[in-house]
This record gives C-alpha cells, sequence and structure tokens, in this order.
C-alpha cells in the first residue's frame, strides 16, 4: 500500500527544500539569499543533513558577499581618488623628464630613483585604502599616522623595486585581507574563517601598523 504524501487534515506535507548549491553573483541576491537562509535554518522541521548542508551555504555565502564588499570598497576608492592620482602622476612624470635631460647634476640618479618610487607608489597604491597624498597642500598639518602609512607603503615599494620584482598582488592581498576582517567585524562574522586556499599569506612587516586600519569605508584603485 502506498504511503500517502497528505497528512491526516488532507493538506499537503511541508518538507524544506533541498540546498541550491548555485551561489548568486549579486549582492543584493546574496544578502536575500542569506535571509532565506537563516530563516530556514530556524523552522523545525529541518533535518540534520539540511542544517549541515545549509550551514555550510550560509558560511560561503557570508564570505561571497564580503568579497563583493571589497570589490566595492576599491571601486568606490578608484573613482574618489582617480583625479588626485592623475595630477600627481603628471607631476612626478614631468619631474622625471627634467632630471632625464639633465645630466650634469650630481645628485640626479638619486632622485630619478626617488620620483620613480613615487610614480609606483602612486600606481599601485593599495586599491582598497584611503590615497595618501605624495604632495599634501599643508605638509605640516599631515597627520602622524598618515604620514607612518605613507613611508611605510612608499618603502614597501622601493624594497620591492630593488628586487626588481614589484610584489603588488602580495601588497593588495595584505590590505584586501584586512578591508575583509573589517567587514566581517562590522558584520559580527568573526565565527567564520577564510578558507585557506582563498587566504593570501600576510607578510608581517606591515601587520602591526596596519591592523590599525581607517574603520571608514571609503575606497581607492586606480
Amino acid at each position: 500500500m502506498k504511503r500517502s504524501s497528505e497528512t491526516r487534515g488532507g493538506g499537503p506535507r511541508k518538507r524544506a527544500k533541498p540546498v541550491d548549491d548555485a551561489l548568486p553573483d549579486s549582492f543584493s541576491k546574496i544578502k536575500k539569499r542569506i535571509r532565506d537562509t537563516e530563516r530556514t535554518l530556524r523552522r523545525d522541521n529541518v533535518t540534520a543533513k539540511q542544517r549541515n548542508e545549509l550551514t555550510r551555504k550560509l558560511r560561503a555565502m557570508q564570505l561571497l558577499m564580503i568579497d563583493k564588499q571589497v570589490d566595492e570598497l576599491e571601486r568606490k576608492m578608484a573613482t574618489k581618488y582617480h583625479k588626485v592620482k592623475f595630477f600627481e602622476r603628471k607631476k612626478v612624470e614631468r619631474k622625471l623628464k627634467q632630471l632625464r635631460l639633465d645630466k650634469g647634476a650630481e645628485d640626479n640618479e638619486q632622485k630619478i630613483h626617488d620620483l620613480e618610487v613615487d610614480l609606483n607608489y602612486i600606481r599601485y597604491y593599495p586599491k582598497t585604502e584611503k590615497y595618501i597624498s605624495l604632495f599634501p597642500e599643508s605638509p605640516e598639518q599631515e597627520a602622524s599616522e598618515s604620514l607612518e602609512k605613507k613611508q611605510v607603503i612608499r618603502q614597501y615599494i622601493a624594497n620591492a623595486m630593488e628586487k626588481d620584482a614589484l610584489e603588488i598582488d602580495n601588497l593588495w592581498s595584505i590590505f584586501r585581507e584586512e578591508a575583509k576582517e573589517r567587514f566581517k567585524k562590522q558584520a559580527s562574522l568573526k565565527d567564520v574563517e577564510l578558507e585557506a586556499e582563498n587566504a593570501p599569506a600576510k607578510e608581517k612587516p606591515m601587520d602591526d601598523f596596519f591592523l590599525q586600519g581607517d574603520d571608514e569605508e571609503e575606497e581607492e584603485g586606480e
């Protein structure tokens, strides 16, 4: 005898929907899926297997949401600081051209090197960070924290140039991971661990200073 899928009251028996493994691609869809998944997890008709699958999917979506937030942060920073970086780059390139034409000065070589570092500072400044100008309007009023941060980033780039390799992906990954941590903290996702394969190893020289990072979610890039 076939077992009926209906309850004694005649209505269909409700079952928790199977877990959809396809992750949404837009930020709004991710947020909606997270809310829907959390709502489903609060239901009492979810099996242990479904609960495990839903919890795994929820964590994956939370991490994906953070990635999307960092992407948006980088996009906004790129837009916000595009103009100032453009003018600073032109200024540095003009000075470089003048020095390279003037071969008589004894200290030109060091000046050229310093300007090349400045140029790479502008080009490769971390995408998630508020841009700190090389030429502030009032140098005497520049905050000590900003000055220190600028010097550390500039020195990192200078060191990479000496190795004849701008390890820029590594520099960007350090700041991207710190931005992720800020978003995780804001969203109270301290228990969400980044998968090892998706979390580039951090370099230690800058960790202590940059863990103080801005809590403002302003943004940068070129």
